[in-house]
């Protein structure tokens, strides 16, 4: 693996009378055989107090080649703030197989603050000729996400329409069943729910994904419909031994209209550890008790958060599997209120003081059989746990900074 630095200064014009202002451009390449190229490449940088020209990265022959980590130091003059987007374009000089670009990431050295753009895209022979391709992508933060107007549940309370607008609801196509599982929006066309909801059934297209949905079964003008593109489980879930790894993405067949009532929740930082009493909240179109019918109105109860100790005490005896808790696992309940049949995949979403957001800590995963209040926890895939993973799939990382 080729590790190299760089230096480059552009001071002149603009930039002259703001000196020694750098960012630093890190490029990781893909590990597929061919995949580098030594053509001249560019970037653009977009900062939240203003952007750079079109630059020069100044590379070698022997960088931009397959499984390098390329770092370059740029001295741009001026500070641009956070960088929020960068665009990449190269010419079609002495292009080889191709270029695979997995990860480019922007320090600010004023800040220490890193921008991770996670791009994945493999630039073929046929798409490059006579061209200068540009790859955009946006910055791991998304200002609006997580925001709400107000701070399938057992014991649980209505919410108002538009309370929980990252709530999502799958259903089956052919499906009897008003409702199959939660979801929860974390970009405008990627959804996060449980493996468990959709191992048994991996042709995408057969989900009916229901944005800004309140009541079902009535139609209100504010809900968006969509079928599912594709279907991605975490690699390490194994339905037949454990609940552990119970997560899942699905891509929609179009990106979703961000609105009042559609948006997305914040992820957090990966490996981001939810405090014990967290105060969380849980909604959903689960079965108010065991056995029960499916709820018509969204549904939400307020549930802390407890430890894995705790948790696991009380959810071993009942696990299907006798496994425990894992630390890819977050519980939280234990007063009376818990996830039911219905609320799998669901989200659990937690408030963060600074700055009144809401981020994604949890997607509902197992609990009683019995949707049991006593002495028992709901169990979600722990959100944090996941962020690099997700972030692989969605090529985009929204997230807003704790």
């Amino acid at each position: 693996m080729i590790f190299i630095t760089l230096l480059a200064s552009f001071i002149a014009g603009q930039y002259a009378a703001y000196p020694d202002t750098f960012y630093q451009i890190t490029l990781y390449t893909g590990n597929e055989k061919f995949a580098g190229t030594n053509a001249n490449i560019f970037i653009q940088l977009f900062g939240i107090k203003g952007s750079t020209d079109k630059l020069s990265l100044p590379t070698t022959y022997s960088q931009l080649e397959e499984g390098s980590i390329d770092q370059i130091q740029l001295d741009i003059g001026k500070d641009i703030g956070d960088v929020y987007k960068i665009i990449i374009s190269h010419d079609n000089a002495g292009i080889g197989g191709g270029w695979q670009l997995g990860e480019v990431h922007v320090e600010q050295e004023l800040s220490n603050k890193v921008s991770k753009f996670y791009i994945f895209k493999w630039l073929d022979d046929d798409r490059m000729a006579g061209l200068s391709l540009n790859i955009q992508a946006e910055t791991r933060r998304n200002d609006n996400c997580g925001i709400t107007f107000k701070p399938r549940i057992v014991n649980g309370v209505s919410a108002s329409k538009g309370q929980w607008p990252w709530q999502v609801q799958l259903m089956v196509r052919g499906s009897k069943a008003p409702h199959h599982c939660g979801a929860t929006l974390i970009h405008p066309q990627y959804i996060l729910t449980a493996a468990h909801c959709v191992a048994d059934l991996m042709q995408a297209r057969q989900y009916i994904i229901t944005l800004g949905e309140h009541q079902l079964q009535r139609t209100d003008g504010d809900e968006q419909v969509f079928y599912g593109n594709r279907i991605i489980i975490h690699p390490s879930y194994r339905s037949s031994s454990s609940f552990d790894n119970d997560i899942a993405l699905i891509q929609l067949d179009r990106p979703a209209r961000l609105n009042n009532n559609v948006k997305l929740a914040c992820l957090p930082e990966h490996g981001y550890q939810v405090k014990e009493d967290q105060p969380c909240y849980i909604s959903g179109w689960g079965t108010i008790y065991g056995g029960g019918p499916t709820p018509g109105i969204l549904q939400q109860a307020f549930l802390p958060t407890t430890t894995n100790k705790r948790c696991d005490i009380s959810m071993r005896p009942i696990s299907p599997f006798k496994t425990g808790i894992s630390s890819n696992m977050l519980c939280a309940g234990g007063n009376k209120r818990l996830g039911c049949h219905g609320d799998s995949g669901g989200p659990l979403v937690c408030p963060n003081k600074s700055n009144g957001r809401y981020y994604l800590q949890g997607a509902v995963s197992w609990g009683s059989p019995v949707c049991s209040t006593r002495n028992t926890y709901t169990v979600f895939a722990r959100v944090a746990e996941y962020i690099d993973w997700i972030s692989h799939h969605i090529y985009v990382k929204y997230i807003y900074k704790l």
